[in-house]
């Protein structure tokens, strides 16, 4: 009995398996021998011999297993011939521990260790799996390429492409042609990707468009590790979130803590504010952002400057370091820092505080300065310097410093006021004064001292227990002295014409004095001259109501509203006591004579504990909701 009759193999099926086997082997004739070592046999249900011009053809079928140095392959049936080996059904290979292979054909070529793959194709690699219906595969240098559609699964990420290549060995997967990665909630679009399998890395090597629920980004460079959720993009990055949209030359972001960092020339922009730094911060879960190196940030009636720049989108709070600057519609704060917390509407400047009332031409500085943004309320407080107030009247600077500034509008009608307290010092050129307090408010327009009030215009000295000074147009144009009232006007030496009663109120024409009316208790002491200009001598006048007329501030005429009881004592006879009405006191000493002057207190502070000053409850207010705030975020980080 011939070999032919113990199996006959049909025809049409051995012409169909060497026609495969040709064509595989027409594939691989132009490549070099590399392994001498030969394809075994391990196993096989059946198993037939063709000897054919001396050369030996295995026909293979039923749980066919061949080793392969270490390599092992497994199939339903197989033909090898010439170290060539055609596997058909359920076909694995088996490469070192971690790498697994399955497809529904196979040609294997033994000497070179080359592989094709056909028809429902997966490439295992530990956890990671890839998916194609053909598959290039070089067992010797651990190289697969994938020249159909490939598909990655890698735990929650799926990467597919038009084409593929993988580098086992080196960990590089480079997928290219239509790639599209989905990772959770995370989403990718390409021309061109490179996965770093072993760091479970994607690497961005061309335009890409990455979409993570409503955030979406556009780069053209970077990287998404899948393991931390953690991603850096370069090459023209774009970021946008709902209506927000940002810009840098690099970016960042962390799924871990839901934290966007946007590096160098960052840039972010919403439907109502647009922010500027080198380095900006976007924290999802703390809704704060912040900007640091040459930062800014601005809303329709606000712009923020600062080195540092914390701002919380849901609560509003702001925190300012490095030359704080604040531009509003009423003016411009600045200072070394800023606090302000939106909810309680209280702001804390610290440093070189400087606010610039644009409107009213004023302008304040202080080391702190407290403020409410909506009442339009601050509060200068001082440190290691009195807090001063530089405000244009009359073409002209008025200076004035004290302990503390405070203005707010008042609850009646919404007129702005301010108060001093402690130690005021008023400088201008023409008119200088000191007080322990005083009051403005715009409703009237007049200033109010009081405490020891001393004013002084041009040569004249004014003192009551109450002085106003009323402004119209900008210019200072009454004094009023209230009760214990008392003018000195230095004639020359140590004369002086004096004027006293219980109200005094002199009217003022570019500065100087034009009438003057004294009412109550009224008495007056004038130098008298001759003709020749030469000193007679004091004349000393009672009258309960007078008015003097000045012209150039020289007295004019003075006129007497009820009878005067007026005596003139010749200079030669006259006695000290003579020449000074009661309560005289000349006080030039007190007087600023420059602007720098207000700054410094001419009272004697011995006795003051100055770190016991008092503290009004909106300071309180504010000092407690800072501290509060510093904790809650100190505790975040």
């Amino acid at each position: 009995m011939g070999f032919s009759t113990v199996i006959r193999i049909p025809q049409i099926l051995l012409t169909g398996l060497i026609c495969i086997w040709s064509l595989g082997l027409a594939a691989q004739e132009s490549k070099d021998t590399t392994s001498e070592s030969r394809v075994l046999i391990e196993n096989a249900d059946k198993s037939i011999n063709e000897i054919k011009d001396k050369k030996n053809r295995q026909y293979l079928k039923g749980n066919v297993r061949v080793i392969h140095d270490s390599i092992f392959m497994f199939c339903d049936s197989a033909i090898l011939y010439k170290n060539q080996l055609q596997a058909i059904g359920d076909v694995i290979i088996i490469q070192d521990d971690t790498i697994r292979i399955f497809s529904d054909s196979l040609y294997y070529d033994g000497d070179s260790k080359y592989a094709e793959l056909f028809y429902g194709v997966v490439l295992e690699n530990k956890e990671k799996k890839m998916f194609t219906e053909r598959l290039y595969y070089d067992l010797e240098n651990k190289f697969a390429i994938f020249p159909d559609t490939c598909l990655l699964i890698n735990r929650d990420l799926k990467l597919s492409s038009l084409r593929a290549r993988y580098n086992v060995r080196n960990n590089t997967a480079y997928f290219y042609e239509e790639v599209t990665a989905i990772d959770g909630q995370t989403s990718f679009k390409s021309d061109s990707l490179l996965y770093d399998t072993d760091i479970d890395r994607a690497y961005f090597i061309t335009s890409t468009y990455i979409q993570q629920e409503d955030k979406r980004i556009y780069c053209e460079e970077g990287f998404y590790d899948l393991l931390d959720k953690r991603a850096y993009f370069s090459g023209n990055p774009v970021y946008f979130s709902k209506d927000q949209l940002a810009r840098s030359k690099h970016m960042s972001f962390s799924g871990a803590d839901s934290l966007t960092i946007l590096y160098g020339d960052a840039y972010v922009k919403d439907s109502v504010s647009e922010a500027r730094a080198e380095k900006i911060s976007l924290d999802e879960k703390t809704n704060d952002i912040i900007l640091e190196g040459d930062a800014s940030y601005a809303e329709a009636d606000k712009f923020i400057e600062g080195e540092i720049i914390s701002y919380n989108q849901e609560t509003g709070d702001v925190r300012i370091g490095g030359e704080a600057k604040i531009e509003m519609e009423e003016g411009i704060l600045s200072g070394d820092s800023l606090d302000y917390i939106n909810l309680s509407d209280l702001g804390k400047v610290m440093g070189g505080a400087i606010w610039r009332d644009t409107i009213d031409n004023r302008e304040i500085e202080s080391d702190v300065f407290l403020y409410r943004e909506k009442d339009e309320y601050f509060k200068a407080i001082a440190e290691s310097r009195r807090p001063l107030v530089k405000q244009l009247v009359d073409k002209d600077t008025l200076y004035f410093s004290a302990d503390t500034l405070i203005s707010a509008k008042d609850s009646l009608d919404g007129t702005q006021f301010m108060e001093a307290v402690r130690y005021v010092k008023i400088f201008k050129s023409d008119l200088q004064a000191v007080c322990d307090s005083m009051f403005f408010s715009e409703r009237d327009s007049i200033i109010f001292l009081h405490g020891s009030p001393i004013v002084w215009s041009d040569t004249t000295q004014f003192t009551a227990d109450t002085i106003k000074l009323v402004l119209k147009d900008d210019e200072i144009k009454e004094i009023i002295a209230s009760s214990n009232a008392f003018i000195i006007s230095n004639e020359v030496d140590e004369y002086y014409n004096q004027i006293k009663g219980s109200y005094i109120h002199a009217y003022l024409d570019s500065n100087r004095l034009q009438k003057m009316i004294v009412r109550g208790n009224s008495e007056s002491l004038y130098f008298i001259r001759d003709e020749e200009d030469a000193m007679l001598g004091p004349t000393r006048t009672i009258c309960g109501h007078m008015a003097f007329y000045f012209n150039a501030s020289d007295l004019l005429t003075v006129r007497y509203y009820a009878e005067p009881d007026s005596e003139l004592i010749p200079i030669q006879k006259a006695s000290a006591d003579e020449l000074r009405l009661k309560d005289f006191k000349w006080s030039e000493q007190l007087k600023p004579r420059r602007w720098q002057d207000v700054l410094k207190v001419s009272r004697s502070l011995a006795g003051t504990d100055v770190s016991r000053k008092p503290q009004d409850e909106y300071e309180k207010d504010v000092n407690e909701i800072i501290k509060k705030a510093n904790a809650i975020k100190g505790g975040k980080k």
